[in-house]
């Protein structure tokens, strides 16, 4: 399972707000490699047109998009990539595009955090393909606050509790055929050393290379 996946990782490189994409790519293609993905790392929005996302089989986002939209032909080209059965991973800020569209492909649209502190992450579903073999753990990172589209419509695989709330930090959702993984963990290179965040990203691409069945 893995074995020759192309994934097509979309970031910043320039016109960076808060989250470069630089070292965050290299990582990226560190984690994946080992699970045997061939990494694409690009900051052309134009990538998602159809024609060109097509040749994937999973799109990561890595944006700093505050205030940013798609065009209609690069939301089109990711929302038919997905419906067709191919993955999307979005990591951290990579939720950050403003299209409607985009709040309903991931259910939820980022609104505050925290200061960046540690972190105590729960593991609230251990059988999940994700989770399978990781155990709570603890990491320095921002805790979103988000405000959730369809919550009913996503599975909370991960959680971390906070003043008195527990709040998704990781959660799957199926898109039409295709699957969809948001983490929200990762806001700067030091996350991705992680070891426990680094087996998330890395299940999470395998994860939503795979096809849903019709329902």
């Amino acid at each position: 399972m893995g074995a020759n996946l192309r994934v097509l990782a979309i970031g910043n490189y320039t016109n960076v707000q808060y989250h470069p994409f630089e070292g965050v790519d290299r990582r990226l293609q560190e984690i994946l490699s080992d699970v045997g993905c061939q990494v694409t790392c690009t900051e052309d929005r134009e990538a998602l047109r159809i024609e060109s996302l097509s040749e994937y089989d999973v799109c990561i986002s890595y944006v700093d998009a505050k205030g940013q939209r798609l065009t209609d032909a690069q939301m089109a080209g990711l929302l038919q990539f997905v419906a067709s059965g191919k993955g999307f991973v979005a990591i951290h800020y990579g939720i950050s595009w403003e299209n409607m569209e985009y709040r309903h492909l991931l259910s939820a649209r980022f609104v505050q955090h925290p200061p960046h502190q540690e972190l105590s992450i729960t593991i609230t579903d251990p059988n999940h393909p994700i989770t399978a073999g990781l155990g709570d753990f603890n990491v320095e990172d921002e805790l979103y606050i988000f405000e959730f589209v369809q919550p009913n419509d996503l599975h909370v695989i991960a959680a971390c509790p906070f003043e008195g709330e527990r709040y998704p930090v990781a959660w799957t959702r199926g898109f039409g055929l295709g699957r969809v993984a948001y983490l929200a963990l990762g806001h700067s290179l030091a996350s991705f050393q992680n070891e426990a965040f680094s087996r998330l990203i890395a299940n999470s691409v395998l994860w939503a290379s795979v096809a849903r069945e019709h329902s």
